[in-house]
């Protein structure tokens, strides 16, 4: 799932890249949606981590309430 995330945002990049280029920027709305994808995608991913990294010490025979609570917090936050 992350590596597909990741490889739509590198083909985003490509296309902000050429509008930038072509000074299309604001000119389409597709544009526009794709910065605020970005604006999404980062604190998306933050907490995708932090949600693999609970369920990898839920896994564990001995569980760190401290360090989940921790990733609890980050995706609170």
């Amino acid at each position: 799932m992350i590596t597909g995330l990741i490889g739509i945002a590198g083909f985003g990049v490509s296309l902000l890249l050429d509008g930038l280029m072509n000074k299309l920027f604001f000119e389409k709305t597709g544009y526009t949606l794709l910065i605020l994808y970005y604006l999404a995608l980062v604190p998306f991913l933050y907490s995708l981590f932090h949600v693999l990294r609970i369920l990898r010490f839920i896994s564990l025979d001995i569980i760190p309430f401290i360090q989940i609570y921790q990733s609890m917090q980050s995706i609170k936050t």
